[in-house]
């Protein structure tokens, strides 16, 4: 069951959160790198767009997916700016295809990231854009 990142402390890392996603597409030279091990940001040439292309809505995150991002030490305004931006991560030809038409139509958007060997995270756009979930794979 996913939560919404909105009990005392998340609630402000969900306004920062927002706010660093507006910020790094404002200004991605101010990311800073990640630490050894940890996923890499996109370099310009790997991002289509300066600008989130969509609007994430609440972003709400299962518990699982709180507790491996910060244990591989990777803050989740990172993956959910990748994500606004159009970089899915690692899908399929079909996958990016897919989310392309979902882009036009307003379908539903999906991201998965591999923060370290064999471990994925996804993160799931509602169609209506109304909400945005970080969450792991055995989570679905």
């Amino acid at each position: 069951m996913a939560r919404q990142i909105g009990h005392p402390g998340l609630a402000q890392l969900l306004i920062e959160l927002s706010l660093a996603v507006l910020q790094r597409a404002a200004n991605p030279s101010s990311v800073p790198t990640f630490p050894s091990g940890a996923i890499p940001m996109p370099t310009p040439s790997q991002v289509h767009h300066a600008i989130p292309r969509f609007p994430l809505g609440r972003v709400v995150a299962t518990p699982h997916a709180l507790s491996v991002l910060s244990v591989q030490a990777i803050p989740p305004e990172r993956l959910l700016e990748r994500h606004a931006r159009g970089d899915w991560g690692e899908l399929e030809a079909e996958d990016v295809q897919a989310n392309q038409e979902a882009l036009q139509h307003g379908w539903r958007l999906f991201s998965s990231y591999t923060l370290a060997e064999a471990v994925k995270v996804w993160i799931i756009t509602e169609a209506d854009r109304s909400v945005t979930t970080i969450l792991m794979p055995d989570d679905y």
